[in-house]
């Protein structure tokens, strides 16, 4: 679960502003959020895709052309994601395969809109439509379309993030999880 207190919602400010928080991994869905981004910045070269994490099996290198044209923002690594957290106004992790992801949990709880792959962990996180979209694996086109409403429908996106900081605290919020082990070991 999340710790909704250190993970406290905020008003989302930018309106174009997308994050994806995800070690360099190919099954991370990095070059999925790159492609997409390429995509959505044809339309709205305004739009920011910044791109947070340490370097797995692809290295920096590997998406360094997406950098150099301006696609993504590599912010590298942090100790605390909450600031770029309340950057962003959607999160993104298109992962091709997951547990529950904590990353989504913590986005939420922040209130943002997420987009993610429909696969088991990151479609027990979403509610399509609701606080976020389901897209498929490895559709960074689909991806790009869900990006490219959340713009255009900015109000709509402000209401997602509500949405999924209540379904974070209906359903990921650490102290309900742990007083429910407790009462299940305690059986």
């Amino acid at each position: 679960g999340v710790d909704l207190e250190k993970f406290t919602f905020k008003l989302v400010k930018n309106d174009r502003t997308f994050l994806m928080v995800a070690r360099m991994l190919e099954t991370k869905g990095v070059y999925e959020y790159c492609k997409c981004a390429r995509l959505v910045k044809q339309k709205y070269p305004d739009a920011v895709f910044n791109y947070l994490g340490a370097e797995g099996t692809v290295k920096l290198a590997d998406i360094q052309e997406y950098i150099d044209d301006g696609s993504i923002i590599y912010l590298g690594t942090t100790k605390d994601v909450r600031p770029h957290l309340e950057n962003c106004s959607v999160f993104v992790l298109p992962s091709h395969r997951e547990g529950m992801p904590m990353s989504i949990m913590e986005a939420e709880s922040t209130g943002r809109a997420i987009i993610t792959t429909d696969n088991v962990g990151c479609r027990d996180t979403i509610v399509d439509g609701y606080n976020g979209f389901l897209v498929a694996q490895k559709d960074y086109e689909a991806m790009a379309e869900k990006c490219i409403w959340a713009i255009e429908n900015f109000e709509q996106t402000k209401e997602m993030g509500r949405n999924a900081r209540r379904f974070a605290e209906e359903h990921f919020d650490s102290q309900l999880i742990n007083q429910r082990i407790y009462e299940v070991i305690s059986e």
